[in-house]
């Protein structure tokens, strides 16, 4: 009985389906050069890109960044998500039919950490005021005290998983001051002070940048609520979500 794992084609936000396709498939000599949508690794399985309704049938499992009602009637035993969040998929239909719903995480703190520490250091040393300038032609510098450095800056981190950690990580080694947002409040690497949910205001009030690093989930939704943030943060601080 051969197993076929579909790659569907909504991965292309992120990367090439064959990429992943040709991965997967170490008896792949490189003779197809990424133009057959489909691969055989030898092993009583296959690996194909799929796009359509049609083309999932067949399949025993699905890597995929979109969800389509299409899955559920596809006779799926198994879908990966290519992201941490899965908030997208519906869990009870899911359940129903016996699909098992796996994700991604654990593997995006680095990436997320560097970026979050670029969007910080672009505001704080006004990047991106330079950045419009120069696109339209313009040269002048910011008031004296509009730049500033992030040594000696607060950051508060709601969400202390992998993407919080290493965001926490980055920031506390260029000289922040940071604290954190977890369900329990048990110590972590790199933060000065982790707050419950219930202390979230108490958490910003200080902070320079908070970064919100939680999934999506029923216990997570409304937990960064914008109207208490506008009235606990201080004035000029910058919220970053993912």
């Amino acid at each position: 009985m051969v197993f076929t794992l579909g790659i569907h084609e909504s991965v292309e936000l992120l990367f090439p389906p064959t990429v992943l396709r040709d991965a997967l498939d170490p008896t792949d000599d490189g003779s197809t050069g990424g133009g057959d949508d489909s691969a055989s690794r030898g092993d009583d399985s296959e690996i194909r890109v799929v796009g359509s309704s049609a083309e999932l049938e067949g399949c025993d499992a699905l890597v995929t960044f979109a969800y389509e009602d299409a899955f559920l009637s596809a006779g799926l035993s198994w879908i990966h998500s290519v992201q941490a969040g899965v908030d997208r998929f519906p869990f009870d239909e899911f359940e129903e039919r016996g699909i098992r719903l796996t994700n991604s995480t654990g593997i995006h703190g680095d990436a997320v950490g560097e970026t979050v520490l670029g969007y910080m250091t672009s505001f704080a040393r006004r990047l991106h005021r330079h950045r419009d300038r120069q696109r339209d032609g313009e040269w002048s510098h910011p008031t004296w005290d509009e730049p500033f450095t992030l040594s000696g800056e607060s950051l508060c981190v709601v969400g202390l998983g992998t993407l919080g950690r290493g965001i926490a990580a980055r920031a506390d080694a260029c000289g922040m001051d940071v604290v954190g947002v977890r369900r329990t409040p048990t110590p972590v690497d790199h933060v000065g002070g982790v707050y419950t949910p219930e202390g979230i205001e108490a958490a910003v009030t200080d902070a320079r940048f908070v970064a919100v690093a939680t999934p999506l989930t029923a216990e997570t939704r409304g937990v960064t609520d914008p109207t208490l943030l506008r009235s606990a943060l201080r004035p000029r601080s910058l919220r970053v979500g993912l």
